[in-house]
């Protein structure tokens, strides 16, 4: 599906969303002027559309990307893909 984010979610010191995050469709970040601070991994096979526009963006960009891999080493061991184990057995 898509991942669509409120205009009003922002957040002036801390990240306003933070994980991992796929979308089989489309990411838009929500058309407003408030600031966006986002920190960890965001993909879309879609693509993904940045709608904010601050009124002075002389100092930062409407929308802040922070990787984080520490989360990608915290992420549970049961939703990472399992290794296969080929063995050639006798017909």
């Amino acid at each position: 599906g898509n991942i669509a984010i409120d205009p009003t979610v922002s957040s002036p010191n801390s990240p306003a969303i933070e994980g991992i995050y796929f979308a089989d469709g489309n990411v838009s970040t929500g058309a407003g002027n408030n600031w966006l601070y986002f920190r960890g991994a965001l993909a879309a096979m879609g693509g993904i559309t940045l709608q904010r526009n601050l009124t002075n963006n002389s100092n930062q960009p409407a929308e802040y990307f922070e990787y984080a891999p520490d989360l990608s080493l915290l992420y549970p061991g049961v939703f990472k893909t399992r290794p296969i184990k080929w063995k050639e057995v006798a017909p």
